[in-house]
């Protein structure tokens, strides 16, 4: 079992004209704060055969991660005009989770 923190950091969402299509180019930086990483492993075998020079076995495992990471803040470090661009998030407004 773990887990952890991401303190700080930053995301760079880029959007790419596909479809659908998003002209021009976006990029957005955000800076993400107070993630976190929680998993867990459990593992488990045993041997159902066994002679004096071999073993059949059997052995099974499960692996929960759950992973949270939050961006705050929108500003376009690109040439889109729509997306953060005339009134970028500020960096206590929570864009992404």
């Amino acid at each position: 079992m773990g887990g952890g923190t991401f303190r700080k950091g930053s995301l760079k969402d880029e959007d790419f004209v596909l479809p659908p299509p998003l002209n021009p180019y976006s990029a957005t930086l955000s800076i993400q704060q107070n993630g976190s990483p929680i998993y867990a492993n459990i593992d488990a075998g045993f041997n159902v055969f066994w002679g004096p020079d071999f073993r059949v076995g059997l052995f099974g495992g499960v692996h929960y991660l759950n992973e949270t990471v939050s961006a705050f803040g929108c500003n376009q470090i690109a040439f889109n005009p729509y997306i953060c661009g005339a009134f970028p998030l500020p960096n206590q407004v929570k864009g992404i989770t």
